[in-house]
């Protein structure tokens, strides 16, 4: 199986993993939980209608966190991101969460994991959905790499909306390269995301 195809392979497994948490935690969820949200500083949308919270599951110690209303009355989604409460001694700013303008959509990106990824997602019907996203991985690392060369760690920042539904990315990678030498380069991808359908890379001029 070649590189490409696995990666798309785990994406696919992560989606559907992501899905049946969702099931459980909702099934065993009480309004208890989220009138008790820890909210995460900061990740208010602009319309100030939605906001990012740290919450428990049922009565277990279990917890996540989920896009909420900010008057904690409706869980409209939750996140694959680690939460505060998971960690010995979090970063302050290992998650990076933007909005944009309109509030209709949000990007999210949890810097903890060694090839850690964007999400983005989508109000619709009421709740926020998962946009899918195409594979900024292997984008920004055919922008950087040169043939002897292998990224051994990368991110994928979401930077700033620069107009409706596109979203600028900051992708960074430590580089190894020949001789076990180590560099940090970064690029700059831009995904087009449209109200309805997947998300695509295009080019600043599009």
């Amino acid at each position: 199986m070649n590189r490409s195809l696995r990666i798309h392979v785990v994406l696919a497994c992560s989606l559907i993993f992501a899905a049946s948490v969702q099931a459980q935690v909702e099934e065993r969820f009480v309004p208890g939980n989220i009138a008790g949200a820890k909210l995460v500083k900061g990740s208010e949308s602009p319309d100030d209608r939605f906001v990012l919270g740290e919450m428990f599951v049922g009565d277990t110690t279990a917890n996540f966190i989920g896009i909420i209303t900010t008057d904690k009355k409706q869980m409209l989604s939750i996140l694959p991101v680690h939460t505060a409460w998971q960690l010995d001694n979090p970063h302050p700013a290992y998650l990076a969460v933007l909005w944009s303008p309109d509030s209709h959509m949000v990007a999210v990106h949890d810097s903890l994991d060694k090839h850690s990824i964007l999400h983005v997602y989508r109000e619709v019907g009421g709740k926020f959905a998962p946009v899918t996203l195409p594979d900024l991985r292997s984008a920004g690392e055919k922008r950087l790499l040169r043939p002897d060369e292998k990224s051994i760690s990368s991110g994928q920042l979401p930077v700033k909306w620069d107009s409706p539904g596109l979203l600028e990315v900051l992708f960074k990678a430590v580089i190894s390269g020949k001789g076990g030498v180590k560099k940090t380069s970064e690029v700059r991808l831009f995904l087009q995301i449209p109200p309805h359908g997947d998300a695509t890379l295009v080019s600043r001029n599009e």
